[in-house]
């Protein structure tokens, strides 16, 4: 009874995770400002397998107001973006050193990673429910 349970909750923790995410994506896409920014080098990304370089690129924009910001990617890859490669960023204008993103990534997070993961998180769910 309390391993059902457990992946009901877990399920439900997903995919509320992958909504408030995609939430986010969606707020920012309506409401947020764009930047024509410049990548600026890369940052090895935490937790990536030994021999396995991951790298997220490190951008830079500039508010209309003037001031310089420069932002991580929240996504790696590799060898990760090029120095130098021209952008344009999505950003908060409130925050904008929280939340920025390249607009290419912030389109495939919005429109394919977070609606996935509340899928996955929703199946979870449902597989769970089906065994109580």
């Amino acid at each position: 009874m309390i391993r059902p349970l457990v992946g009901v909750l877990f399920g439900l923790f997903v995919c509320g995770a992958g909504v408030w995410s995609l939430a986010e994506r969606v707020r920012l896409q309506l409401r947020g400002a764009r930047a024509p920014g410049v990548i600026v080098g890369r940052a090895d990304a935490a937790g990536t397998a030994p021999g396995i370089a991951g790298r997220s690129g490190m951008f830079r924009f500039r508010t209309p107001d003037g001031r310089e910001i420069e932002v991580t990617s929240s996504v790696y890859s590799f060898p990760g973006p090029r120095p130098g490669k021209r952008i344009t960023v999505v950003y908060d204008p409130a925050r904008p050193y929280r939340g920025a993103e390249r607009a290419g990534v912030h389109l495939v997070l919005m429109l394919a990673v977070y609606p996935l993961v509340v899928a996955i998180g929703a199946a979870i769910a449902v597989a769970a429910l089906l065994d109580l």
